[in-house]
């Protein structure tokens, strides 16, 4: 568990528990949350626990600030001859975005899903007009890589997505990480 100082006070991030079931029901149905996410509005809590339970396909981290979950992104890969590569999925509380919470969740991710989880690639499909989204997945070394026209539907509108991705050697040239 690492922890951070923001301009809400400090922030803990550290891995899944039980208990952010309903904190991450909440979090999933918040309006900016919906705007930026594919999921349903109103999410509730049995999603939250289905997406829980399947913890041999996923790693999640948890933001924590005064002991209420208010960010999280999970790691998810397949099996087979996709087992190297995972998809991010990510959200904050919108009474905390801008805090820097965002990078440094998917900062720690890269990090666990390269040097821990042995990924060879970590990608991810983020809404073309979810303008702070892509900034922070650039600034963590993400690059767009491909469009999806009319992919997800949102107010009734259909809405063009980026496909973004970094490789193992595209992060260890980043953080100065030789091969060994």
């Amino acid at each position: 568990m690492k922890s951070f100082d923001t301009t809400k006070g400090s922030v803990l991030i550290r891995g899944l528990r039980t208990r952010d079931s309903e904190d991450l029901a909440d979090l999933m149905s918040l309006p900016g949350v919906i705007y930026g996410l594919s999921s349903m509005p109103y999410t509730n809590e049995y999603v939250v626990k289905a997406l829980m339970a399947d913890a041999s396909s996923k790693h999640w981290l948890i933001a924590e600030h005064n002991t209420k979950a208010i960010g999280y992104l999970y790691l998810q890969w397949g099996i087979g001859r996709w087992r190297r590569v995972a998809n991010i999925a990510m959200a904050v509380h919108d009474l905390y975005t801008g805090n820097g919470i965002g990078k440094t969740l998917v900062d720690r991710a890269l990090h666990v899903g390269f040097l821990y989880l042995d990924f060879e690639r970590i990608e991810l499909v983020v809404y073309q007009d979810n303008g702070p989204g892509i900034a922070i997945y650039e600034k963590c070394g993400l690059t767009i890589e491909g469009k999806r026209e009319q992919q997800v539907i949102r107010e009734g509108v259909y809405y063009d997505s980026f496909l973004m991705g970094i490789t193992r050697t595209q992060y260890n040239e980043r953080h100065g990480i030789s091969k060994t």
